[in-house]
């Protein structure tokens, strides 16, 4: 009975001793984990009374354990620095002491002067009743994450201002093509506010409204987009005024991290003046919305052996994978290193085992759903008191949200400095601090010669003052857009600038900096000025053809015995061709047409000239050859000053006595169809062009008419008028449509020539007559 009892007692001393001892491997591992954690880590009473702090924290100030232990936490260096955060701190512990999880973001000054940013908490830990009986205060150093924070809202901000200051009109739309955000520019041409387009249908908004099928042609293209495709299309709109103009437009999908379309960016250039100068306009720039995404750090804690004894639940959030998937599979945790990077990891696990000391490093993973993130690693060798390796304690940090913002920002450093505008950066006091290609070029000063320097080297004298009075604008917060002065490049020259000027402000609302957007417009100015000139003269011209086309006559349908259809049309907006008719008598009617050589403003005053001298001496007493010879006689002197010619043909018809007596100066031969006989005659009779000498004689011939019979005069335009495989129109071809229309009116017949001149390139005035005897 007593060795029984005996053997029991035995039992339970073995039992309990084995229980104690797994309390010291406890409490050894987690003095270890708290001495070697990265993190700030201490433990206090419930009132503030500081029990503990690890390494970590006691390196921030430079203090020993000594100088904190035993005070009240908010009176120690890590706050003595600010007595607001005094107060913040006592109140946090005050409200942790009831059982409340705290926790709130703060900074420290480090021992070397430097100021952190700190994610703090203070987690209450209570006994088996419930009684809060310690405080676990914790600090993480959040102060890259802050910094990057920082840099990401200076990029929103200069994307801000390049999306609302930009030339281009530029929206932001769902995949189903509901309206996001709309630029100024866009809102200008429409002269509408943003409340009026977005959360609406884009093809529904007054940029599309006036087309019912360029509105259908968008929903197309936005359901295209919106399936990944990148759309672009040339399209017009009307402006705010009534003008329509032209748009080089861009439908561009924006997907996210798993390929899937989330935003569509339309973007529209006017290209009316290239439309109307065949010039380019540059392209510009696109925007861009930027999300943070703050993570917390996945610690672990690998044996010698590469075993986990420690790791924390923030595995799951960072890799996808649970916690005790690690556990059951150690190698899990380099197997998702992205295939890439695995040698690189190899690498510094291969040097850290050697050297057992601290050692970081960036690199990818892959998590089970199959997204890439980006990791910062530190590592350190852990060892006991007794300097016995343990393993590795580690950290990953997610740094996903960082790459991306560097690579965000190594985009808009190529969109700023690939632009051909001039984009330029200038402290508040005008001196120069940032100068990209584009301003190179326009302004021919290379970034060193201007950098450091007052913007005033590109002003010239009389444009200062107007300078100091923008600048004062801009830093009151104004925005200055599309504003049109002069600078001054390297070499003196002086050049027309758009310039759009926008207040760079810091976190605070303060105007730090002034950017500056400036485009050469000179050769725009000077092409409006070439185009207003241009304009000028057309009409001028216009003018002078309706002039000439007034001394044509009105060309009755029908005479006694013939009708008639006659027709001039120039080259250029005046010519050289004429053509004229004289009735004499009821029976007798005189018909001239003639061609001076070129087709310019010469010509035309040269062939009124001819007209003048004609009409003063046509009449039943001079035959057609007499006629002839005069008006070259008295032409002939100006005609030789001009270097020019005329090429004439005179016909007079006696529908009575059914005769046609005709002369001929140098003019290509006219055609007389005898429809009783279905044969075609060329009229020809000896005679020089007028201008060649004087005193010509010009052969008179007579012939005979009939009823039926067709007279068809003309210029050479329509002869040697050309398709497009080169081949002319011809006489034969003039001549078929004669004897195919020969049953109808002569209206009728110059309209199927003419319609048929539709497909040939008119080189020169194109004259014509044509007779029919009846």
């Amino acid at each position: 009975m007593r060795a029984k009892l005996l053997e029991d007692y035995l039992r339970k001393r073995r039992g309990s001793e084995r229980k104690e001892d797994k309390v010291r491997e406890s409490y050894a591992l987690l003095r270890v984990m708290f001495e070697q954690s990265s993190s700030l880590m201490g433990l206090l009473k419930p009132n503030g009374i500081v029990l503990d702090v690890n390494p970590t924290a006691l390196s921030f100030i430079g203090c020993k354990k000594s100088d904190v232990i035993g005070k009240l936490f908010w009176e120690t260096p890590w706050w003595t620095h600010a007595a607001e955060q005094q107060e913040r701190l006592r109140e946090a512990i005050g409200t942790a002491a009831r059982g409340e999880f705290i926790r709130f973001e703060t900074n420290h000054p480090t021992v070397d002067g430097d100021l952190i940013f700190v994610d703090f908490s203070l987690k209450p830990v209570r006994d088996d009743h419930g009684n809060v009986v310690l405080l676990l205060p914790e600090g993480r150093d959040i102060t890259e994450r802050k910094k990057a924070e920082e840099s990401l809202r200076e990029n929103y901000a200069l994307l801000r201002v390049m999306f609302d200051q930009s030339s281009l009109l530029m929206g932001l739309l769902k995949p189903d093509g509901v309206m996001l955000d709309v630029n100024p520019m866009a809102l200008s041409f429409i002269g509408g506010k943003k409340s009026d387009v977005v959360g609406k249908l884009f093809w529904e908004t007054p940029w599309w409204t006036h087309a019912a099928e360029q509105q259908e042609r968008l929903r197309e293209a936005i359901k295209d987009a919106a399936r990944g495709e990148f759309i672009r299309f040339e399209t017009n709109h009307p402006t705010v005024d009534g003008k329509l103009i032209y748009l080089d437009f861009s439908l561009k999908p924006v997907k996210d991290g798993n390929g899937k379309v989330v935003l569509l960016l339309p973007e529209g250039r006017d290209i009316t003046e290239r439309k109307k100068a065949d010039e380019s306009l540059r392209e510009a720039a696109v925007k861009y919305r930027i999300v943070a995404d703050n993570t917390y750090n996945w610690e672990f804690w690998l044996s010698p052996q590469g075993k986990f004894l420690y790791n924390s639940p923030s595995c799951q959030r960072i890799s996808g994978h649970q916690a005790e998937e690690f556990d059951a599979d150690p190698a899990l945790i380099w197997d998702i290193v992205h295939p890439d990077d695995r040698q690189l990891l190899n690498n510094h696990r291969h040097d850290i085992a050697h050297t057992k000391a601290l050692g970081e490093l960036e690199f990818r993973i892959i998590r089970a759903d199959g997204e890439l993130r980006w990791i910062h690693h530190v590592c350190q060798p852990v060892f006991d008191d007794s300097e016995n390796y343990l393993g590795v304690r580690g950290s990953f940090s997610d740094i996903t949200s960082r790459k991306r913002a560097e690579e965000k920002n190594l985009r808009l450093a190529a969109i700023v400095e690939t632009s051909d505008d001039a984009i330029i950066s200038k402290s508040v006091d005008g001196i120069i601090t940032s100068w990209n290609k584009g301003a190179e070029k326009i302004f021919n000063y290379t970034e060193s010669e201007v950098l450091g320097k007052s913007i005033t080297m590109l002003i010239p004298a009389e444009y200062v003052e107007e300078v100091l009075q923008m600048h004062e604008r801009i830093l009151r917060g104004e925005h200055v857009e599309h504003f049109e002065t002069v600078r001054r490049r390297k070499d003196g020259e002086l050049i027309n600038m758009s310039v759009t000027y926008s207040p760079i402000k810091d976190a605070h609302g303060r105007v730090v900096a002034i950017s500056a957007i400036g485009r050469d417009i000179t050769e725009q100015k000077r092409a409006a000025r070439i185009l207003l000139d241009n304009a000028r003269i057309n009409r001028e011209l216009e003018i002078a053809k309706e002039i000439q086309q007034s001394f044509l006559p009105v060309c009755p349908s029908e005479l006694q015995g013939m009708l008639m259809t006659c027709r001039c049309v120039p080259a250029a907006h005046v010519g050289g061709d004429y053509y004229d008719f004289f009735p004499l008598d009821e029976s007798i009617v005189d018909a001239v047409i003639a061609d001076v050589t070129g087709h310019s403003v010469g010509s035309s005053l040269l062939m009124t000239m001819a007209r003048s001298v004609l009409k003063a001496r046509v009449g039943l007493e001079r035959s057609p050859g007499e006629l002839l010879a005069e008006v070259n006689n008295l032409l002939h002197d100006d005609l030789t000053r001009a270097e020019l010619q005329i090429s004439m043909f005179y016909a007079r018809l006696d529908t009575q006595n059914h005769s046609l007596v005709y002369a001929n100066a140098g003019h290509n031969r006219p055609l007389l169809f005898r429809c009783n006989e279905d044969i075609f005659m060329e009229l020809d009779a000896d005679g020089l062009l007028m201008g060649v000498k004087t005193d010509v004689h010009f052969e008179e011939i007579t012939t005979s008419v009939d009823a039926g019979d067709i007279l068809v005069l003309c210029t050479d335009g329509i002869i040697e008028a050309e398709d497009s495989t080169g081949k002319s129109f011809g006489v034969g071809r003039l001549s078929r449509f004669v004897a195919e229309y020969c049953e109808r009116h002569p209206r009728e017949i110059m309209a199927a020539i003419f319609q048929e001149l539709t497909a040939f390139t008119l080189a020169d005035d194109v004259a014509m007559i044509i007779f029919k005897i009846v």
